[in-house]
């Protein structure tokens, strides 16, 4: 209380405001709160340990915060701090489904929101927003107990009944879901929504027939933007169910609905859920996408859709071979994925890379850019996009001569596949096959794949074509002149060793233990030996210097060839060495 006496008016004010929260809370809250700039104030709360900086949101310590309220808060401070997020959680709530950081925004604000309600008790009209609010900050992690807890304690109405409906769908209750409305209070919802919630209840419970036929009754009742937004969301309920195909049918009847009534928002975050759900789109919804994705000027406050739009345009851009337009549109979604790391768009992100790589003349490091979007895919449960970039890996690796990879990639790949009905992908795979087992029927498998109907619109299949166009065995071959200290990689670049004497020494004692038929990798004490032969090390420095020779081979360009082992180190068995000159 002592330290609380000594601080500025305007210094208790702010301690004050930041009191009524839980958790953290933001600057700009407490700005709007206090009417005035609290940087310096926030700063002195910090600098006398009443106060805790959490990245860039601020926290009191518990003891300081109960010790704040027990000395009281003005009323007029208290009811700043409601409005203040009524507002925030009006616009939370009609953003829910167009803006996806919405759902961070009210996990941030879960503890503010649910102080505010507490403060609000006295306020009916703003307790309602800031409610339900508080009920949506748990939807993403679930946590159905707790939410139903919220709306129990909430004042009854049209919006609180529309929660709780939503809840029993979510939570699979559908008899409870078509007892609430049935309800008196349910009247009070347009007959569209209710016809809509209707069909969610029958599409989910395993009657979609009977869910569509009252969703074609909804449309011919509510505004086009309501039916489009509240497909939308039938679908992420089909989606959280596993009941894919329904929800494609419902994301691709939404963006048409916002198609027709010019609504860019809707369209995009119907095209995006497509996106996800479909894990491919075709070239003209490609292309859609990137026209609303480029004019719409509200997507540069959502680095989700900032990522989609680059890598929209990434992907056209290796359609058409523009390979530094793709190359500077990657390097744009690089430095936004960096803060979405689970965003499902950077499985894309390294399918272009490894794209971009292949256009290049790199395939190994196509072949690593395309293992991890199949890695990535498959354990977030993107199957189909798993099974898609499972075909030009197989086709590298066997390229690359690791012929068993490739087999073991294309069955895993296949039988996953098979669960997925994708004419396309069913052509792909039926494709690669072919080109693996006759790698001289390769042309025929070209004119095959470009006679389908499904070609022109899948940009996969067209990239699969050019893959199997320059399909040629990679050229793995590395030519050493020992007597020079030069060595010719199989991409036709020297590596001068000249000068360098002990990596020199390094690279060709590994080149003289190179063998096919030899796994036996070499240890760190005999390359130790073998360059650095007249010098006494202790083991630590000896190690620091061998790992750093190492690391200085591996930039100068023998990164594909030298391997680390558990024992050791070697180069690449399946790499063929050949010597001009051998040491003397």
């Amino acid at each position: 209380a002592a330290s609380l006496e000594l601080l500025a008016a305007d210094g208790r004010e702010v301690l004050s405001a930041a009191s009524l929260g839980a958790g953290t809370i933001a600057r700009e809250a407490l700005e709007s709160v206090c009417r005035r700039p609290v940087w310096q104030h926030l700063e002195t709360l910090v600098s006398a340990s009443l106060a805790r900086v959490d990245g860039d949101r601020y926290a009191l310590y518990d003891f300081v915060r109960q010790c704040v309220r027990q000395l009281g808060v003005s009323p007029a401070t208290k009811q700043r701090f409601v409005h203040y997020y009524r507002d925030r959680a009006t616009h939370w709530l009609e953003t829910w489904l167009s803006e996806p950081e919405t759902a961070d925004a009210l996990r941030f604000e879960r503890g503010n929101l649910e102080a505010a309600v507490g403060w609000a008790a006295w306020d009916p009209e703003s307790c309602e927003p800031l409610t339900l609010a508080w009920e949506r900050s748990y939807a993403d992690v679930g946590a159905h107990d707790v939410r139903q807890d919220i709306l129990d304690g909430a004042p009854s109405s049209p919006a609180t009944h529309r929660a709780r409906i939503r809840l029993c769908l979510e939570r699979s209750s559908f008899d409870a879901a078509r007892a609430l409305l049935a309800e008196r209070i349910a009247l009070a919802l347009p007959e569209a929504e209710r016809l809509l919630y209707q069909a969610q209840a029958d599409i989910l419970s395993g009657k979609p027939d009977v869910g569509r036929t009252r969703l074609e009754r909804a449309r011919g009742h509510a505004a086009p933007h309501v039916a489009a937004q509240i497909e939308v969301e039938l679908g992420r309920a089909a989606v959280s169910r596993g009941q894919r195909r329904e929800a494609e049918s419902l994301f691709a009847s939404a963006r048409e609905h916002a198609r027709n009534i010019g609504d860019a928002r809707l369209e995009i975050l119907a095209l995006t859920w497509l996106c996800d759900t479909c894990q491919q789109l075709q070239r003209e919804e490609w292309q859609r996408y990137a026209e609303v994705l480029e004019r719409s000027p509200w997507v540069t406050r959502s680095r989700s859709l900032e990522l989609r739009r680059e890598m929209v345009f990434a992907t056209a851009a290796l359609d058409e071979d523009r390979l530094d337009s793709a190359e500077e549109r990657l390097e744009r979604a690089r430095t936004i994925a960096v803060r979405l790391p689970d965003d499902p768009m950077t499985v894309i992100l390294h399918a272009a890379e490894g794209d971009l790589a292949w256009l290049r003349g790199d395939r190994r490091a196509a072949r690593d850019a395309w293992q991890r979007a199949v890695h990535q895919a498959f354990e977030r449960g993107m199957h189909r996009w798993g099974a898609t970039l499972s075909m030009p890996l197989c086709l590298v690796q066997a390229q690359l001569g690791a012929h068993r990879v490739a087999t073991d990639t294309f069955h895993a790949a296949k039988r996953c596949a098979e669960s997925v009905d994708d004419p396309a992908l069913e052509l792909g795979f039926r494709t690669v096959q072919d080109a693996l087992a006759e790698p001289s029927e390769t042309a025929r498998c070209i004119d095959e794949l470009r006679a389908s109907t499904l070609f022109g619109e899948t940009q996969r299949l067209r990239f699969l074509a050019k893959l199997l166009r320059d399909s040629g065995p990679a050229s793995s071959t590395w030519c050493f002149d020992a007597q020079r200290g030069s060595v010719e990689t199989p991409d036709g670049h020297t590596i001068e060793l000249g000068g360098k004497k002990t990596l020199r020494r390094l690279a060709l004692y590994l080149a003289e233990r190179h063998s096919p038929d030899v796994f036996d990798s070499v240890s760190h004490d005999a390359l130790i030996e073998a360059g650095w032969p007249e010098e006494k090390l202790d083991v630590a420095a000896a190690r620091n210097r061998l790992n750093f020779a190492l690391v200085q081979l591996r930039r100068l360009g023998f990164r594909p060839l030298l391997l680390r082992e558990p024992g050791g180190y070697r180069f690449d068995p399946e790499q063929t060495i050949t010597w001009s000159t051998r040491a003397d």
